[in-house]
């Protein structure tokens, strides 16, 4: 039969394991890698702004690998870049959806970033939940996937979605 510690000494060593526990503690943060972007620059979406025209985002972009749409209103890709502007008819910029936020010719936001890191870098902005129903025959309601943080810079508005924990698009659009 194997010797067994008397229980007072193993409650002593638990309580001493407890006690240096809070030791082993430290706060993870993110600011090194998230710094707060307090620069003045023109917000863009991989470097495109509403209302530039369709010859300044291909300068910016590149040839594009399809258009569709009417004249009134069509929507440009960029599939290498996964970037895809909606122009107006005057060939203006109204929209992009694209991957990083950009100030300055630097990015802001990126994909991958975490919603704790795109608070951290923009602020809070308005925020609204998003979520998936939940399937089958009984559904006990909707659970959360992600977050759409919207920012306005330079009176365009600028949505950042934070989807199952990671960022996975921006939006720009005039509202």
């Amino acid at each position: 039969m194997p010797v067994q510690p008397p229980l007072l000494f193993r409650f002593t060593c638990l309580l001493g394991g407890l006690a240096l526990l809070p030791a082993c503690y430290r706060e993870a943060t993110d600011s090194a890698s998230a710094p707060r972007y307090t620069g003045t620059a023109p917000w863009t979406v991989d470097g495109v702004r509403p209302g530039q025209t369709l010859d300044e985002a291909r300068k910016i972009l590149g040839e594009p690998s399809e258009t569709r749409g009417s004249r009134s209103a069509r929507v440009v890709h960029w599939s290498d870049k996964e970037t895809m502007v909606t122009i107006n008819a005057a060939n203006v910029v109204v929209e992009i959806w694209g991957h990083s936020l950009k100030a300055g010719g630097q990015t802001v936001v990126g994909p991958g970033l975490s919603e704790a890191e795109v608070t951290q870098t923009l602020g809070s902005g308005k925020s609204a939940r998003t979520s998936v129903q939940g399937s089958g025959v009984i559904s006990f309601g909707a659970k959360t996937t992600g977050r759409i943080f919207t920012y306005e810079n330079g009176g365009v508005a600028f949505e950042v979605t934070v989807q199952e924990g990671s960022t996975q698009h921006v939006r720009a659009f005039r509202p």
